[in-house]
């Protein structure tokens, strides 16, 4: 009798255990289909300083980001190998890069989930990159696109890396 109780009830535990575990991962990923409306919303803007210009001049393209309460993106340093992905512009036309990205001053947090010491932006982040156009770029309007890479976080999750298009006008003029 004693065997048969010890076995029902190692039977009935085992069957409880399983069944609460294997609901807890049939649950589908928060993030799933990235972007959800889960994700925070963030504020983007773009801008050339100076917007008009000329073939083989330089100019600065500031970005701006505006990151909601909670929440965090990671610098474009990136971490050890094992940390998140860094923050990534990347531009989408045949200008020349002139120096390398350049953010506003991160914050330094230790993140417990990467166990190290990282580099974050909390509520917002200045994005700098001076350009070279085109000797060959018409003259007239047109717009500079540029992709943006960033994995946001809170203190309990990161959303799978995003990526979002900016675009900003240019004005190219002739240098006679």
């Amino acid at each position: 009798m004693g065997k048969l109780l010890v076995c029902s009830l190692g039977c009935l535990l085992w069957g409880v255990s399983s069944s609460v575990w294997s609901q807890g991962f049939s649950r589908p990923d928060l993030f799933e289909n990235s972007p959800t409306p889960d994700l925070p919303k963030l504020e983007f803007q773009a801008a050339l300083v100076p917007e008009i210009t000329t073939p083989g001049a330089e100019t600065e393209l500031r970005i701006q980001i505006v990151i909601p309460t909670g929440w965090h993106i990671y610098s474009i340093k990136p971490a050890d190998e094992f940390g998140p992905e860094p923050t990534r512009l990347t531009l989408l036309s045949n200008h020349e890069i002139v120096t390398p990205l350049q953010e506003s001053p991160p914050v330094r947090f230790y993140d417990e989930a990467f166990a190290q010491e990282l580099s974050i932006h909390q509520y917002g982040l200045e994005l700098r990159l001076r350009i070279r156009v085109a000797l060959n770029h018409p003259l007239g309007y047109d717009k500079i696109q540029a992709n943006l890479a960033y994995q946001i976080c809170d203190n309990r999750i990161c959303a799978p890396l995003q990526t979002q298009i900016l675009a900003t006008p240019i004005i190219v003029q002739s240098d006679s």
